[in-house]
């Protein structure tokens, strides 16, 4: 299998390997984020698959009504960093209004005790 790869597919196989070895070893040393690692995990293990055999794309899309295994990839692909994109987003906001708490409460403190501040 590995003698009919391309660059391009040996050089993925081994990006997309050495990530989900990553992911692995982070799972294992800190069991707590076991399950946020999880997705990632799986995502580094399909795009090494995918490099591997790419036939496997193919009849995924085909399954789906795709013609191509390359567009499954891009609309997943782009779905995936819309997915992540809004949970960034959502993450800025909610750490805006937890500073924007701590900062009323700061003043708030400060204001009651005038004599600390000089």
């Amino acid at each position: 299998m590995f003698g009919t790869m391309s660059l391009f597919q040996l050089l993925g196989l081994g990006a997309a390997s050495a990530m989900a070895l990553l992911s692995a070893l982070a799972m294992a040393r800190n069991p707590s984020r076991r399950v946020p690692l999880l997705p990632w995990l799986a995502l580094w293990s399909l795009a090494a698959l995918a490099f591997a055999v790419p036939d496997v794309t193919t009849r995924f899309a085909h399954l789906l009504g795709i013609g191509r295994g390359a567009d499954v990839v891009l609309y997943c692909a782009v779905f995936g960093g819309l997915l992540v994109a809004f949970r960034l987003s959502m993450a800025q906001r909610r750490l805006e209004r937890e500073l924007t708490l701590l900062v009323r409460e700061l003043a708030v403190q400060q204001a009651r005790r005038p004599e600390e501040r000089a």
